[in-house]
């Protein structure tokens, strides 16, 4: 008694071989689509790019124009910076001729010039001491009136940090 072997249809076998052919179709139209999507944003793009810009609208119709401060002035009003503060714009204005001194220390070190960089360095420090003396307070009542994350305190505290570290750095370079 000899078996005789049935050949196996795709049935019985369990493929789809419509399955691949199918996905890559998929695949290739989402593919496709993205495409044309992406050539269409990078169309509306340069459409807007062209664009003359939009002109400015009238004052009455701004909801926002009974507030302080515009496009123009963001500080509300104050020539006195964001902080509004008198104290802290000479704090500023004394920081920034130290700022001038430390570069001029720094300038007098890549030549080389000892005596001119010890000098320049203690007249940086002197100035950047009393800013930071003066700004202390300032940003003391900054945080305690609108916290830590109120732009105000946080350009206070950025620009105070930077003065600190500079003191240090010509206390580690400049005043040897």
């Amino acid at each position: 008694m000899a078996r005789r072997r049935r050949q196996k249809t795709s049935k019985q076998t369990g493929g789809n071989r419509a399955l691949p052919l199918g996905g890559a179709l998929f695949l290739a139209c989402l593919v496709a689509w993205g495409v044309v999507r992406m050539r269409e944003q990078q169309a509306a793009e340069a459409a807007t790019s062209r664009r003359a810009p939009p002109a400015p609208e009238a004052e009455e119709s701004s909801p926002f124009a009974d507030m302080p401060g515009s496009a123009d002035d963001p500080f509300g009003g104050t020539t006195q910076g964001p902080v509004g503060d008198v104290v802290w714009t000479t704090a500023e204005e004394l920081a920034a001729t130290a700022e001038v001194l430390y570069q001029a220390t720094l300038d007098a070190k890549v030549a080389g010039d000892r005596k001119l960089m010890v000098e320049k360095g203690r007249d940086s420090v002197q100035r950047f001491r009393t800013a930071l003396a003066d700004s202390e307070p300032v940003e003391a009542g900054l945080i305690e009136r609108y916290g830590e994350r109120d732009s105000r305190t946080r350009h206070v505290v950025r620009a105070r940090k930077v003065w600190f570290e500079r003191v240090l750095w010509l206390h580690k370079s400049a005043m040897r």
